[in-house]
């Protein structure tokens, strides 16, 4: 995740973490077993500006990734992708 920083600024950036919860990177992460489907989005009831940004050396979510997201709701988004940045 803070692969392109030094390990110098990785423990300093990893001091000022707080925990995420793990609930909801289950519902993101393992979607296919959340019968309750609290990650799913109907991209048809989207109608607000979407900004979809992306760092291009992302190993969490890649560029790739983003650029579909950005591409499902064409008509509402914007994306944004970064160059020599991570997540």
């Amino acid at each position: 995740m803070m692969h392109l920083l030094s390990e110098v600024d990785q423990k300093a950036a990893y001091e000022r973490f707080a925990f995420e919860s793990g609930r909801a990177a289950a519902e993101i992460g393992f979607w296919l077993f959340d019968s309750k489907g609290a990650s799913r989005v109907d991209e048809s009831k989207v109608t607000c500006p979407v900004l979809v940004v992306s760092g291009a050396e992302d190993r969490i979510t890649p560029a790739t990734v983003c650029r579909k997201v950005a591409n499902k709701n064409k008509t509402v988004s914007t994306y944004k992708e970064f160059k020599n940045h991570a997540h």
